[in-house]
């Protein structure tokens, strides 16, 4: 009966598996048989963290993290006509909660942190109904581990921007309450793991047998939850978590500093959403500029760290690749191609931690087949205002040598 009920489950539509489980959730042999399912999601903040933890009678402590910019995100550079309100000078502010936590019934599972009733715990702002929590059934045990475990993971863990930028800088978080050496495990979600999460671990110095992907629970865990202030319509991360990673590759990067440098155009490469739909004429314009075409898939992440710290100049459709603005040279040229009314700082945010000139250039607004959020939309570039937008950078180059 399980298995039919596991298989309907996975043969239904997203949009109604939610209440699927809702409607069998209360069967007790469906209960007794491990069909669990998210109860509710809650929002945990500085502002009502007294008021969470109450809720739980014992074995929960906490401690606070407010970390702000000293200063504003320079300006942008653009076209005439083609302001986008979000990217402007902004000063980024994180809130962080950091739990520590002896009750035996909290778990982690399905890259969450759960308390007894199974409701997740995560950061402000959120929508549940989006969250694959929401929708999925959750791990039917949790296996019990003898000391401590510290969580980093997130909604998205195999996301590369999200991983180097917000969830991997949690470990300088805890280097702030606590020893590393204290921490035996840490859970880093049940996506397959892939090259950059591993190089990243590595380089922190987290090894293998202490990374843990399966439901768990621990004799203390250590939850660091953060929430970032939402401004202009996104929310951007501070510059500590970019130093942080930036850091961890610190030596390569001041290696490169002495070598040639190159203008590259970084290809969206195998993806399904936002794709440059006239790329090949994208290219072949760039390459009267000397930009030599690069894609990063299947790339280890020290061979992206040295491909974007040896760039003078780079063009890019949005996308995870600008993640690697991380490891850029100061001064070097950023023109981010945006989707049309799609509106996303992330990557205006981190050149400017890096100290690039970042310019940005939206695409055209077509018909496209599907109806799609904004955020999935495929890019259409006008090559004249290609070419206008590289001759602004390029003036600015000139001038700035001059």
């Amino acid at each position: 009966m399980i298995k039919t009920i596991r298989k309907l489950y996975y043969s239904l539509p997203r949009s109604v598996q939610r209440q699927f489980l809702r409607t069998v959730s209360f069967l007790s042999f469906v209960r007794r048989a491990g069909v669990l399912i998210c109860n509710d999601y809650i929002q945990l903040s500085i502002h009502n963290v007294e008021q969470v933890v109450g809720k739980y009678k014992q074995g929960i402590k906490f401690h606070q993290l407010v970390e702000e910019n000293t200063k504003a995100t320079r300006s942008a550079s653009h076209l005439d006509g083609q302001t986008v309100a979000a990217i402007q000078p902004l000063i980024a502010k994180t809130e962080t909660v950091i739990l520590d936590i002896t009750q035996a019934e909290f778990s982690l599972r399905n890259n969450h942190l759960f308390d007894p009733k199974l409701n997740a715990i995560d950061e402000c702002g959120l929508q549940f109904e989006k969250m694959p929590v929401h929708r999925k059934l959750l791990s039917k045990t949790a296996r019990k581990i003898d000391g401590t475990m510290a969580y980093l993971s997130n909604v998205e863990p195999s996301n590369y921007y999200h991983w180097m930028c917000r969830t991997l800088p949690l470990v300088r978080v805890y280097q702030q309450f606590f020893d590393l050496q204290e921490i035996d495990f840490f859970y880093v979600g049940d996506s397959e793991l892939k090259d950059f999460h591993k190089e990243s671990l590595a380089r922190v110095g987290i090894k293998p047998a202490q990374i843990l992907q399966e439901a768990c629970t621990a004799d203390r865990i250590l939850a660091a939850i953060s929430t970032r202030t939402k401004q202009f319509g996104s929310a951007p991360v501070i510059q500590a978590n970019y130093d942080f990673s930036r850091g961890l590759f610190r030596q390569e990067i001041e290696t490169n500093a002495a070598i040639q440098r190159h203008r590259i155009y970084v290809q969206r490469g195998d993806v399904k959403r936002r794709k440059v739909i006239n790329e090949s004429q994208v290219i072949e314009h760039l390459s009267a500029y000397d930009f030599i075409p690069v894609r990063m898939d299947n790339k280890t992440l020290l061979e992206q760290v040295q491909i974007f710290s040896q760039a003078e100049m780079i063009v890019a459709p949005h996308g995870a690749a600008l993640t690697n603005l991380l490891f850029v040279q100061p001064e070097v040229k950023v023109i981010e191609l945006m989707p049309w009314g799609y509106v996303n700082n992330c990557f205006y945010v981190l050149s400017n931690y890096a100290g690039a000139d970042y310019f940005y250039l939206q695409s055209e607004a077509i018909e496209q087949k599907q109806a799609l959020d904004e955020h999935y939309l495929d890019l259409y570039v006008d090559i004249k205002k290609l070419d206008a937008i590289l001759q602004k950078a390029l003036l600015e180059s000139f001038n700035n040598v001059a």
